[in-house]
Order: C-alpha cells, then structure tokens, then sequence
C-alpha cells in the first residue's frame, strides 16, 4: 500500500481521449445508428476501464430535445509493445 504525501498529486489516469471529442452530426432520423469512432491514448499496460465517456444530444427542433447518458465502462487489456524482430 503506498502512502501519499499531503498536498501530493493524486494518481494519474491510465488513459487519454485523444483525437475528435465532439462531433455535429446532420440530422438523424428516428431510429437511425450512428457510430462515432473514439481514439484513446494509454499510458501504461495493464487492465484498463476506460469511462468518463458522456454522448450528449441537442436538437434545435422543433420539438427542442437535449439530454444526454453516460456510456458504462468499457474493460480491456492493454499489453506491452514489443520491438520488432530485427531480420
């Protein structure tokens, strides 16, 4: 168990969102999917649950809609890159 410090910096996150963290789209027709690609950067191999992902929505209507949801955690392993064989 590691102790900190009072006053240290707190842990740092495993991962980054990286790339397009927002996007408007044209409109979409009821019961139409979209899927947005997301990139992630990540720092350190391991297991990995990325969140913090939050799809949020605004229509100018009419009607006028927005909300928004949160996306559950996506677990995942992340392994150690290895150099290339040399030939």
């Amino acid at each position: 168990m590691a102790l900190a410090a009072p006053g240290a910096l707190s842990p740092v996150r495993q991962y980054a969102w990286c790339g397009r963290t927002r996007l408007t789209l044209p409109a979409v027709q009821p019961g139409q999917v979209v899927e947005v690609p997301l990139r992630v950067a990540v720092t350190r191999p391991g297991k990995l649950a990325l969140a913090d992902c939050l799809v949020s929505w605004h229509y100018a209507g009419p009607p006028h809609i927005a909300g928004s949801r949160a996306v559950p955690p996506h677990h995942c392993i992340v392994e150690q890159l290895q150099p290339p064989l040399l030939p």
